[in-house]
Order: structure tokens, then sequence, then C-alpha cells
């Protein structure tokens, strides 16, 4: 990995480390972007430019970053992005784009293995459609990787009454927090 290169991932990684300081991380992730393409490493630029799409709300940043994933075959990536995306167009109160960009997603993350990207994407259909049948299966692959973690599910956290991520599912990282 050239110099370059190596550090453009240091600043996509310090991007990551940042996110509870969405400014900071903002920065870090535009920092990224810029080195990615001086270094010329495209799958670097595409994961840079899906983190500065994320903190901009730039759904034109977004689509470019999932084309540039799709160009160079980042599936993972491409999942991730498209539940990014499906994010941004539920803030903007677009749910028929939220709804399609989820489940764009859960056939990516189904093709790519990754149970957690599942399991997170369910959870925010469930919480977008109210969909009872999307919340039994996140939970079931939860039940599958972390049962506590699905039992969390359950639990009803003051202000979080009717969403799964009151639970403890963290939808921008796909993981459970605390």
């Amino acid at each position: 990995m050239s110099r370059a290169a190596a550090s453009a991932a240091l600043a996509k990684n310090l991007t990551f480390g940042l996110q509870d300081d969405e400014p900071a991380a903002s920065d870090a992730a535009r920092s990224a972007l810029a080195l990615f393409r001086a270094a010329g490493h495209v799958a670097g630029e595409a994961m840079a430019l899906t983190d500065v799409a994320w903190y901009s709300a730039d759904l034109a940043d977004g689509e470019r970053a999932l084309a540039m994933h799709r160009q160079v075959g980042n599936r993972a990536y491409e999942a991730h992005t498209l539940a990014c995306l499906a994010e941004m167009h539920e803030r903007r109160g677009d749910r028929a784009a939220a709804e399609s960009a989820y489940r764009d997603a859960l056939a990516v993350f189904a093709t790519v293995g990754d149970r957690y990207g599942e399991a997170s994407t369910y959870a925010r259909l469930a919480d977008l459609l109210g969909d009872a049948d999307a919340r039994h299966r996140a939970e079931a692959i939860l039940r599958e990787l972390d049962p506590p973690a699905a039992e969390q599910l359950r639990i009803k956290r003051p202000g979080h009454e009717d969403s799964v991520f009151g639970a403890g599912l963290d939808p921008d990282r796909h993981t459970w927090v605390g």
C-alpha cells in the first residue's frame, strides 16, 4: 500500500472512531476522500464518499458512492451505502424511497452473508413501516448471532417504545450497543 493510500486509510478509520462527534467525523471523512482520490484508490474513495454523503445528507454523493462500489465490486459497502441512502430518504420523509433502499440493502447483505447488516436493516424496516414481520426477522437473526441482544429488542426504553433502536441496535454501525 502506498504512503498516500495508508494515510487515507488512517483518515477513514478516524472517521469511524469519531462517529459520536459528527463535525469531526465529517471533517475526517472529507480528508479521507481527498487522500483516497489523490492516491487513486477508487474503492477507498467510494467508502469515504459514502461517509461524506452520510454526514452531509447528500443523496447525490450517496448515489455516486453506490455506483463506485458497484463499479469496483465492493458488495459489502454497496449494502452499507444502500442502508445509508435509505436512512437519508427516511429523514427527508420519503418513506417509499427509504423502503425500497432498505429492501435493496437487505438483498445485498444476504448475498454477502452480513447477518448483523440484515438484522439492522430489518429493524429499520420494522421502525419505518411498523412491520411486525420485519421485527421478528431481526429478532430471529439476532437470536442466532447474539441471544442477549435479541432479548434487548423486547425491552422498552422511555421515549423509544415503538423503536427497535431504542433497545440498543446501532443503525449506523450495524452492531449492538450497551
